[in-house]
């Protein structure tokens, strides 16, 4: 995987595509976007999505078969990392279908968009700075000294991604979707 980690950018969905458009000059079939900023970061429906300096703004493509699976384990492995490094606790849970919560704010959100025949996977965590009044971050749950750096929850993350996505590999999808019931507070099975 190639990774292109970026101080400031429009969107790191945006880069992404662009950088898609030209990958025989990258040598890499996938790619991965981080940026510490985005000045036109956005969402579902293209809403904006406030991106402050402090928090984890990622973009990375994969080839999949299934979209209807990938919400599900990419929403999963985002819940799973946010409940490593936050106390049993607080509620956290997913929002069907891109939200990560903690009770009724907003932490996380993911945005998938197909593109050239692969889907664009978005990311958006609230590490250090809640943009919004109807969000929180891991700080404000955490406190400064137990912060992880945005490089630990990105590798936490990623192995969780690879985890979930060998489980439904291995034993199915179905195997892997009651996991996910038991995290999803408002969807109807």
């Amino acid at each position: 995987m190639k990774i292109i980690s970026l101080k400031t950018i429009d969107s790191t969905s945006l880069e992404l595509k662009r950088l898609l458009d030209n990958r025989v000059k990258l040598g890499s079939d996938s790619i991965l976007v981080i940026a510490d900023t985005q000045t036109n970061g956005y969402g579902t429906h293209n809403r904006i999505w406030e991106s402050p300096k402090g928090n984890i703004y990622l973009s990375f493509n994969l080839k999949y078969e299934r979209y209807e699976h990938l919400s599900y384990f990419i929403s999963y492995a985002l819940f799973e990392t946010i409940k490593f490094y936050i106390s049993k606790k607080h509620n956290i849970h997913i929002k069907w279908p891109n939200d990560i919560m903690i009770d009724s704010l907003k932490i996380a959100g993911i945005l998938i968009e197909y593109y050239l025949e692969e889907y664009l996977i978005g990311i958006g965590v609230n590490l250090s700075v809640s943009p919004i009044s109807t969000s929180t971050c891991i700080k404000n749950v955490l406190g400064e000294n137990s912060l992880p750096s945005r490089a630990q929850f990105i590798e936490t993350f990623i192995k969780n991604f690879e985890k979930n996505k060998a489980i439904i590999q291995q034993k199915g999808f179905l195997a892997f979707k009651r996991k996910w019931k038991q995290v999803t507070n408002n969807f109807k099975y």
